[in-house]
């Protein structure tokens, strides 16, 4: 009588107990994600600043929602991106200002000093080219080691930390937009789709793309223009009137100016020969001298010249491109996050624009001597 009594507890137990594991593994699995993931975190903190801008009053084409999406963007750009993209510009200024200078008034002496050594070795010309470029090489890497200005890491930087907040950003706005009870479904922005929804006129998804393009030619504008602020600056000039000047060689007894050039004899001998220098200070002399200090220097002074430079824009174009189909499938949420991202880059470029120009009289100093 007594395992009669007990045996049903035992059962309605085990029953109980069954039904409500599986009634656990009925929720929803973004029920349970949201409480231990970041990107839910995220997308739940994206959702509060949407409430909180519920409460103020708003233009009639944007929602509370929509208004959360472009401020957390912005703001997450601006606490993440912003400060490395600063930190990429300081180092480039330091590469310009004082890298390339110490290169350019380190370059000529070494070369006269290796020239007149060049005279005793079996192959004078291969030996100077090989033993130039090996000294050149390693004269750069110094400096730019010493300076903390390597143009790898300045140009891996900022997309490496682009690229992680943006897919971050875009995985915790999806997750808002696939939720059962998401508030996407009732906004809308310039549209009658629901910001849950993907775009069907295909506008967004275009200005998504044409945005992306829009920064990355205005980078390479830029760049070129910095290049060109180096070649105007007070420095440069001064080192073009010097090349003009003195620069070209010693005067020989009738007064004239010569070159130091070395060359091959026809009994096969190598010698420094004098040859006559162009008149100073004309405008071919400072044409020569201005081109030979930049040709040399450009990939550092004209980052989009260089090879690793292209690949990137390469990738870049084609990433833009890829956003636009992509977009075309995303929900409207989505893509006005991209929207806006891109918007940001596009200002972030006239800012560093601004910077430069800011502290491009910093190459007017002469740079101190190695």
């Amino acid at each position: 009588m007594f395992r009669s009594a007990v045996a049903p507890s035992r059962q309605l137990l085990h029953h109980s107990t069954c039904r409500t594991r599986t009634i656990t593994h009925r929720l929803p699995i973004q029920q349970q994600a949201r409480h231990f993931s970041p990107i839910t975190a995220l997308g739940d903190q994206i959702l509060s600043v949407g409430n909180a801008l519920g409460e103020f009053p708003l233009p009639e084409f944007i929602g509370p929602y929509a208004a959360g999406i472009v401020l957390s963007t912005v703001v997450i750009r601006t606490a993440v991106t912003l400060p490395v993209f600063f930190w990429a510009r300081k180092r480039v200024a330091r590469q310009r200002d004082i890298v390339i200078p110490k290169i350019i008034e380190w370059r000529k002496p070494f070369a006269a000093k290796l020239a007149a050594e060049a005279k005793t070795k079996p192959n004078p010309k291969e030996w100077f080219e090989s033993e130039f470029k090996t000294a050149a090489i390693a004269y750069r890497a110094n400096l730019l080691k010493e300076h903390k200005c390597q143009p790898l890491y300045t140009a891996l930087a900022p997309p490496l930390t682009l690229i992680p907040t943006i897919v971050l950003t875009s995985l915790a706005i999806r997750g808002i937009c696939v939720m059962p009870d998401t508030p996407l479904y009732f906004e809308k922005f310039l549209s009658d789709v629901p910001l849950a929804l993907p775009d069907a006129t295909g506008i967004f998804p275009l200005a998504v793309g044409m945005l992306s393009l829009t920064s990355l030619e205005l980078g390479r504008k830029f760049a070129r223009e910095r290049a060109g602020d180096f070649k105007e600056s007070e420095w440069a000039k001064q080192h073009v009137k010097k090349n003009a000047t003195t620069a070209a060689g010693k005067k020989n007894g009738g007064g004239k100016q010569t070159v130091s050039t070395l060359v091959q004899t026809p009994s096969g001998k190598w010698e420094i020969v004098q040859t006559a220098a162009r008149p100073p200070g004309s405008k071919a002399q400072k044409d020569t001298a201005l081109e030979k200090m930049t040709a040399e220097d450009k990939p550092a002074l004209d980052p989009t010249t260089s090879r690793f430079s292209k690949i990137l824009e390469g990738v870049g174009r084609g990433g833009a491109v890829l956003m636009i189909g992509v977009s075309m499938w995303s929900p409207g949420a989505l893509t006005l996050c991209w929207i806006t991202s891109s918007s940001f880059s596009i200002a972030q470029t006239f800012l560093g624009r601004w910077y430069d120009q800011k502290f491009a009289a910093r190459a007017s100093l002469p740079p101190s001597q190695p």
